[in-house]
């Protein structure tokens, strides 16, 4: 012990440190991110109060507060750590249950947070129920809450609160959401649905539905197509098809709401309105009655509540050309209170008057004609169209207003597209029996329909009971009244008769006639034998007759077809006469044309002749002055014989005259000069070449050169006389170039 007594300072300090550490690890402790830790009390004299499963700071037990991420000093080992738990993380939504508060109230199902306040965040007083100590504090209610927590990371304390995660509600398109409370008020008597409440936000706000006093069960409202944050929990939500009405076709609403449907009555008046369909609520707020509604749904998408309405697709009605459609509708006001129509109920329109058929206008007779608004057959009817047809509101029925034909006839003869009857077989008043086949055509006007519909229901029983006995009852007048030779003689006329008077009587009933004929007259066989005998003669005489008009006819065609050909040679020769003048007209036009155009070229002509010429002179008159002023010049220059000589030889030269000739006789010259024969040769060409000149004018020129070679000439004549030129080709090779 000794060798470590000297040590033991340093044992103690190091114990103590480890104590030290000890002790700050079990008071100070670090919550790590994400986590928090749960408090319990060891050493408390208090003890938890009685129904309560957390501990407030001064009583034993697990508190309600809890420590989150940090440092944190515990007093230990009156108060520690429990556990450590992970914070909780909310993917769409969460319902908490708490598992301690308050008790529910009675008939509640789902707690209130009257602790909480989702409008102003300064009144929650647990921070969305992460504060256990003020749910505490403030009346928080033990069971599942009405009131949603969403999206997020949440310091929810585990020993307090149960976290039911839910979804979003997501009501697609086509589609509606149908609710079903599960807590509220009671449904009243004879109510199916649960009533509207404002303030609840399409149900997302459960506290708001029931605070406001919303009641359990299904609900009037419905959710469009969305997504809603609804606490599932509380509502129940199914999802329905919206009501999808095709083209074509029409919806009758059968109403599961409302006034219940007066007792006789088949079908209730909708109430004004454009929601009272997809608003339940404004349809019974309105007074909307149970059962088929008259008004109907046309084709689209209508988002209704399933619960509150039935539906029945119908087809579109559709009236062909030709018809018309008598409305009765089961709607309105009775016919017996129109006092406030002009008409009184007690006038009946299309009263029959035939004593047969009068039993049609009491009695047998229920329906009123009557305006818009009353219930009876309605005084308008509808033309060729597709129309909305509530067969719970009205009935239509459709009635021919073009032409129909009833035809009375032999069996055999039977047309099919007509109505048949069988052909009359009367007697006349001299005893012989005629079968009589008649056609007759009508039509009803559509204004008149609904009169010949209330008093007859249909067109067959129309023909039935007026149309046959009464076109019965007027031939049988007409044959009886006469023999039967003139009946048949006649037949026109008592068909006109029988048309007019068919006219008359039928108009009482609103029948319009448009054509009555007998198609088949068969009298008796002798009769019949009479009668042909008188149509042979009669044909006989009509086809002479005819012959006759024929010839008559061909004699003027041909009279007519000659005045027509002399006509056409009359034409011809006007038209020759015509051609005739035009031509000479033509060629008298040409020849004016043609001195014109001549005349016009011989003035053109003359004038460029005089310019031509007139230029021309002027030239040579400057040429003559310009040469003549030469001539001076070389006159005195070479002396006149010289430029003789030099004239001379410039002619010979410019118009290529032989000098030498071809045969040359020489001889002897006078005095016996050399040369002297040439000279005089020379003298003899100038003369005649001056002779030449002298035919033609002469330029000043040449004129000046022809005194030249006259004074040469002579001046040789004057030398000698002894030159002679003998006559040969070399004589008139000179005379050419001469």
């Amino acid at each position: 012990m000794e060798h470590i007594t000297p040590f033991l300072p340093w044992i103690y300090w190091i114990l103590g440190l480890f104590a030290v550490l000890w002790i700050s690890s079990l008071w100070i402790r670090r919550i790590p991110s994400g986590k928090i830790a749960i408090l319990e009390n060891v050493v408390k004299s208090k003890s938890i109060a009685t129904g309560r499963i957390l501990a407030e700071d001064d009583e034993m037990g697990v508190l309600q507060r809890y420590l989150k991420q940090g440092w944190h000093v515990i007093p230990w080992p009156v108060r520690r750590i429990k556990y450590t738990c992970a914070i909780t993380n909310v993917a769409e939504l969460a319902v908490l249950k708490a598992k301690d508060g308050a008790a529910l109230p009675p008939n509640r199902k789902f707690a209130d947070d009257p602790a909480g306040n989702t409008e102003d965040p300064a009144q929650d007083h647990h921070n969305r129920f992460q504060d256990a100590e003020g749910f505490y504090r403030h009346g928080g209610i033990r069971g599942i809450q009405l009131r949603i927590v969403t999206a997020g990371p949440y310091f929810f304390h585990p020993e307090l609160f149960e976290v039911i995660p839910i979804s979003r509600t997501v009501i697609p398109p086509g589609k509606v959401g149908v609710v079903t409370a599960r807590d509220g008020a009671p449904l009243e008597a004879g109510q199916n649905l649960g009533k509207r409440i404002d303030g609840h936000d399409h149900f997302q706000n459960a506290a708001a539905f029931i605070r406001n006093g919303g009641q359990g069960g299904p609900q009037i409202e419905i959710l469009p197509p969305g997504t809603y944050n609804i606490n599932t929990e509380v509502f129940g939500i199914e999802i329905k098809d919206a009501l999808v009405v095709p083209q074509g076709k029409m919806a009758v609403l059968i109403a599961k709401i409302g006034k219940p449907l007066p007792t006789g009555e088949v079908c209730a008046e909708t109430p004004a309105g454009d929601k009272v369909f997809t608003d339940a609520h404004e349809f019974i707020t309105a007074g909307g009655v149970q059962g088929p509604q008259s008004r109907m749904l046309g084709a689209g998408t209508t988002y209704y509540n399933p619960l509150a309405f039935d539906f029945e697709l119908k087809d579109l009605f559709a009236v062909q050309p030709g018809f018309v459609a008598a409305r009765i509708s089961y709607i309105g006001k009775e016919p017996e209170v129109q006092g406030e129509t002009p008409a009184p109920p007690t006038v009946l329109e299309g009263q029959a008057k035939d004593p047969a058929a009068t039993r049609f206008n009491t009695g047998g007779r229920e329906l009123h004609i009557v305006g818009p608004g009353y219930r009876g057959l309605q005084r308008e009817v509808l033309s060729p169209n597709r129309y909305a047809y509530n067969p719970y509101a009205e009935q239509l029925i459709t009635w021919p207003i073009s032409v129909r034909t009833v035809e009375w006839a032999n069996p055999n003869d039977k047309d099919p597209s007509t109505n048949y009857f069988n052909q009359f077989l009367i007697q006349s008043n001299d005893g012989q029996d005629m079968r009589v086949d008649v056609r007759m055509t009508y039509r009803v006007n559509p204004e008149d329909v609904p009169a010949v519909l209330r008093a007859f229901g249909s067109p067959e029983a129309l023909e039935q009971q007026v149309i046959h006995p009464l076109v019965e009852n007027i031939f049988r007048n007409q044959v009886t009244k006469s023999p039967a030779i003139n009946y048949v003689q006649n037949r026109d006329k008592e068909v006109e008769e029988a048309f007019k008077e068919a006219q008359a009587r039928l108009r009482e009933y609103h029948v319009q006639v448009t054509a009555l004929l007998i198609t088949n007259l068969i009298p008796p066989e002798k009769l019949t034998a009479i009668l042909s005998a008188k149509s042979l003669a009669e044909q006989e005489k009509d086809m002479y007759a005819k012959k006759e008009e024929a010839q008559k006819a061909r004699i003027t065609y041909e009279n007519r077809a000659a005045e027509a050909e002399q006509q056409k040679s009359l034409r011809q020769a006007e038209t020759d006469i015509v051609v005739a003048q035009n031509e000479a007209k033509a060629v008298q036009e040409r020849a004016k044309g043609e001195a014109a155009r001549v005349e016009l070229i011989g003035r053109a002509e003359a004038t460029a002749t005089q310019v031509k010429g007139e230029a021309e002179a002027s030239i040579i008159e400057k040429k003559g002055l310009a040469a003549g002023k030469g001539f001076e010049s070389q006159a005195q220059a070479l002396g006149r014989d010289g430029l003789a000589l030099l004239e001379v030889f410039r002619r010979i030269a410019e118009g290529g005259t032989k000098v030498v000739p071809d045969i040359v006789v020489g001889g002897g010259t006078p005095g016996g000069v050399p040369g002297a024969d040439i000279s005089g040769m020379l003298s003899v060409l100038v003369a005649r070449s001056l002779r030449d000149q002298a035919v033609s004018p002469a330029a000043p020129t040449q004129s000046a050169a022809v005194a030249l070679s006259s004074g040469a000439a002579q001046t040789q004549s004057d030398q000698g006389q002894g030159a002679t030129l003998v006559s040969g080709p070399a004589a008139s090779t000179q005379g050419s170039a001469a």
